[in-house]
C-alpha cells in the first residue's frame, strides 16, 4: 500500500485545480527567492551574508503572515459563540424586564 494521498482524490477537478495552483505558486515563490539572491549578489554586488540580511524582511513578512493565520485560528476556536439558551438565571428577579435588542426597538418605533 502506498502511503500518502489516495490517487482517487485527483478525480475531483476542484482538488486537482487547487493542488496544481499551489504547486505553481510554490515554484514561483522559489524562483523569486532564488533570483532575488542572485540579483543582490551579482547585480548589486553584495556579499552572500549581506544578501541574506537584505532578504530577512521578506522572510519576516512570510513568518508574520503564518503567525497571523495561526492567531486567527486560535481566536476562532477560543471565542466562538456559546450556545444561546432561553433560560433566565435564578439570580435575576422577575420584575426586571428582558432586554429588548436595539433592532426590535427601531422596528417598533418605525411601525407606530
Amino acid at each position: 500500500m502506498l502511503h500518502g494521498l489516495p490517487l482517487r482524490l485527483f478525480r475531483n477537478p476542484r482538488f486537482t485545480g487547487a493542488g496544481l495552483s499551489i504547486t505553481v505558486l510554490f515554484f514561483a515563490l522559489s524562483g523569486v527567492v532564488f533570483l532575488s539572491s542572485q540579483i543582490y549578489q551579482f547585480v548589486l554586488g553584495y556579499s552572500p551574508l549581506a544578501a541574506g540580511v537584505r532578504a530577512l524582511p521578506s522572510a519576516a513578512a512570510l513568518a508574520g503572515a503564518i503567525v497571523v493565520a495561526a492567531g486567527l485560528v486560535v481566536a476562532f476556536r477560543a471565542f466562538r459563540p456559546a450556545r444561546v439558551t432561553a433560560e433566565v438565571p435564578a439570580s435575576v428577579p422577575a420584575s426586571v424586564p428582558a432586554e429588548v435588542p436595539a433592532e426590535a426597538r427601531v422596528l417598533e418605533a418605525a411601525r407606530g
